[in-house]
């Protein structure tokens, strides 16, 4: 975008200002309706959305990222009483930290989060101290907007590990604690000399490169779309009854060619893949927001839920938020990566966006994924 040649637009920055908002005007006349913008949740001071951590922690090509123990590094800023109760599944208390620090460079990503994200803003709390001794030294750590508190909501349960076992205190460090919790675990040290802990029940230790039961234990999971109601995935996570279960989904809707295998109690539609158009859109799109708006829970699903799917996807947000092409394909790729749709999808979902402002506000051209 530019200004005019004027002089006294080139040197008066209000009137340089003016100008520009005379150009938005003229750029959004002869539309329906103004497009909303949609924010991709990622906030300044390193801030993500719950909803952000959940697809990250989820996120896999062919199996969940999370499996590999360098993918990602999540550190819990709670009392460590709490920490023993129930936990982000692999995460380590930040007294651990200093075990592990030599290795930070290993890890796609860290994570951190608190109680209830009121400590973040305290410049003396632990979190805030490592957030910003990361950042010095170069990293992008990330903390969960909410805390722990927010991940407390029923949908973010796959996230949540609550062990049944109390950790050997060398193994966590329990400065602190209180003389209850050095009890038990002083008791069940004791039990664990002559009896060997169940595997699913042994605790992360903070070990780089150890595959902890509890890390292979997770599954990879659909993309979380819209928080609680709207999922992205492929088809084996769309016929395995305990991720639909887990997820409380309550409505499918398959652009895979494989007929998969349908759960009871569950509303399907299927959409032939040959016949993609801007009347499938429209089915799609009703079928997916009234679904929402009735409370339920929505899954769409491919073979890779990356090309036709992924667009099915895009037009419901696109009509859900009122939003334009170009904001509705970044944010659901920044929620799924690995988007890659075919030019003919794309001119769909074009013609959709000229449908519901009156004229097309993306240029076509100067899209990527």
């Amino acid at each position: 975008m530019g200004c005019s040649n004027s002089k006294v637009s080139e040197s008066n920055p209000t009137m340089r200002m003016l100008e520009y908002e005379r150009m938005a005007e003229q750029a959004e006349k002869g539309l329906k309706v103004e497009p909303k913008v949609l924010d991709n949740e990622d906030w300044k001071e390193g801030l993500i959305s719950a909803r952000t951590f959940y697809n990250w922690f989820h996120a896999g090509f062919c199996s969940a990222y999370i499996q590999n123990p360098q993918y990602m590094l999540i550190i819990d800023f709670r009392n460590i009483e709490d920490w023993l109760k129930e936990r982000i599944k692999t995460s380590i208390h930040y007294k651990h930290f200093q075990n592990i620090q030599k290795f930070v460079d290993e890890y796609v990503h860290i994570i951190l989060y608190d109680k209830d994200g009121s400590s973040i803003g305290n410049v003396r709390s632990p979190i805030r101290k490592l957030y910003l001794r990361l950042k010095s030294h170069g990293f992008e750590p990330r903390i969960i907007l909410g805390g722990y508190k927010y991940l407390s909501r029923p949908h973010f349960s796959s996230l949540r590990f609550r062990p049944n076992t109390i950790p050997y205190a060398s193994q966590v460090g329990l400065e602190g604690c209180s003389t209850e919790t050095l009890d038990i675990a002083a008791k069940h040290n004791s039990e664990s000399e002559t009896e060997e802990p169940e595997h699913e029940l042994e605790v992360v230790r903070p070990s780089p490169g150890k595959i902890e039961p509890e890390r292979k234990s997770i599954s990879w999971l659909p993309s979380m779309i819209l928080e609680d109601s709207l999922y992205l995935g492929q088809y084996d996570q769309a016929s395995n009854p305990a991720i639909i279960k887990s997820l409380g989904i309550t409505h499918v809707l398959s652009t895979s060619r494989t007929r998969i295998t349908k759960i009871k109690g569950l509303v399907y539609i299927m959409v032939n893949k040959t016949s993609f158009s801007i009347d499938t859109i429209r089915l799609t799109n009703s079928y997916i927001i009234e679904a929402i708006a009735n409370g339920g829970r929505v899954l769409v699903h491919g073979c890779d839920g990356l090309d036709q799917s992924a667009a099915v996807v895009i037009s419901a947000i696109m009509q859900y938020h009122t939003a334009t092409l170009e904001d509705s394909l970044y944010y659901v790729a920044y929620s799924r990566p690995g988007l890659c749709l075919s030019n003919h999808r794309m001119r769909i979902l074009w013609e959709l966006e000229s449908e519901l402002f009156g004229r097309n506000v993306t240029e076509l051209e100067t899209l990527w994924i």
